[in-house]
């Protein structure tokens, strides 16, 4: 563990531990898309992410038998696709196919194949969760992702993702990502060994 690199980070949200039995799970929980593909990419899940993978899928497991509500958002689509679609295409490179990914998807057979793991990643999200009640993506989220984009330390995937957080109230998010911990008023549920020492560090770990 890095702790030098995790203690230069600010963490203004709360972080919970959810490797910690011990921890109760909330109301709802609205879920990024890391944990959905470590849940349902069988790469992440069965493979190279197999260890994170397992403590997120207790959680959730935990989440639906305590009568948590699991969350998914439609600005999480476009990100999952996007991680599938470049995985795949690493894995066609270990097999020798020396395209770029634009250029695999042009290929019919690399193509479904995509095709075919998106949708059955998503099937399993959809199974496990409901929608959010939603946001309206409109120029004022447009200004605010670009308030956010200067203040936060959070990619553009996770731009809108954090305007539902935390629209009507604040919503934790269940998340692997580091980043979110940067965000103010906002409760991050994480396995990230380097997040959750940086929020003790910070005073800033709960139970």
């Amino acid at each position: 563990m890095d702790r030098s690199k995790s203690s230069t980070r600010k963490v203004n949200a709360i972080a919970i531990d959810v490797s910690n039995i011990q921890v109760k799970v909330p109301d709802k929980l609205l879920v990024d898309t890391n944990v959905w593909l470590l849940s349902s990419y069988s790469p992440f899940s069965l493979g190279k992410r197999q260890d994170a993978a397992s403590i997120y899928a207790d959680f959730l497991d935990r989440c639906i038998a305590e009568g948590c509500q699991l969350l998914r958002t439609p600005f999480t689509l476009p990100e999952l696709t996007h991680v599938i679609e470049r995985e795949e295409a690493s894995a066609a490179r270990e097999r020798g196919n020396n395209k770029n990914v634009k250029q695999m998807r042009w290929e019919p057979n690399h193509r479904r194949k995509v095709i075919a793991e998106v949708l059955s990643a998503w099937q399993q999200v959809a199974e496990m969760s409901t929608w959010t009640s939603g946001i309206m993506v409109d120029a004022r989220a447009a200004d605010q992702m670009l308030i956010d984009f200067r203040n936060l330390k959070i990619d553009g995937y996770d731009l809108l993702i954090v305007q539902e957080a935390l629209a009507n109230g604040s919503i934790p998010i269940l998340t692997d990502d580091f980043d979110f911990l940067s965000v103010p008023k906002l409760t991050v549920y994480t396995a990230n060994h380097t997040a959750i020492t940086a929020a003790e560090n910070a005073g800033r770990l709960r139970a």
